[in-house]
């Protein structure tokens, strides 16, 4: 689901940052070919590297207005 809701957003023109964990990383190259950003994240990951992704995604598009979570 997290990969057609993705294509669908990127198909009505939204500007997407799609994320996944380093072993599944290569699975977003797609996604970056039909214009997403992407970004390397663990949801478990300590706080401080989760403050870090969240300023590197802010300063993609310079705001965020809607986060999905598709985890499992």
């Amino acid at each position: 689901m997290g990969r057609d809701l993705t294509l669908a957003a990127l198909n009505r023109g939204d500007k997407v940052i799609a994320t996944a964990r380093g072993r599944s990383f290569a699975k977003l190259a797609d996604l970056k070919e039909r214009g997403a950003d992407v970004m390397e994240l663990d949801v478990n990951a300590p706080l401080d590297d989760l403050h870090a992704a969240a300023k590197k995604a802010i300063d993609i598009y310079g705001r965020v207005d809607v986060v999905v979570n598709n985890a499992g």
